[in-house]
């Protein structure tokens, strides 16, 4: 797995988190509004030349701006920690509408535990952290 400039706890934070299936072909369900840690919005810029951003579809709907034409993830490789939990701990609101989950999913507990954890080491709790640029078309 890449870890694109992680520091060494974020790196161990990803390294928690169970692989899920891949994602059905050209759904992006899931790819709304994100946030970004300063690494992750480094290595998204640097994987596609774009600085994180959303397209407002309607009020509170949001697509993620790095949604490929058709479906697909333009920074796949490089998610945000965000991207990377769905579907890979038992939680409802996380969960992919195909199916797509991991093998072995964290538990509740420990899903809530690991993003704390990964808000904790990149300053979420002090208001730090990247928003993503709001597109209206």
């Amino acid at each position: 797995m890449s870890h694109f400039g992680l520091s060494k706890a974020e790196k161990r934070i990803y390294d928690k988190i169970p692989k899920t299936g891949p994602c059905v072909p050209g759904c992006s369900i899931c790819c709304e509004l994100l946030i970004f840690s300063r690494a992750e919005a480094k290595a998204a810029f640097q994987a596609s030349g774009k600085r994180p951003f959303v397209i407002q579809l309607g009020p509170n709907r949001f697509k993620c701006g790095y949604v490929k034409e058709g479906g697909g993830c333009e920074i796949y490789e490089v998610r945000p920690f965000l991207c990377r939990i769905m579907g890979a701990w038992d939680n409802p609101n996380a969960a992919c509408p195909h199916g797509v989950k991991a093998e072995k999913p964290l538990t509740r507990q420990e899903g809530e535990a690991l993003k704390r954890r990964w808000k904790a080491e990149n300053g979420m709790y002090k208001g730090i952290g990247v928003l993503p640029e709001v597109v209206i078309p």
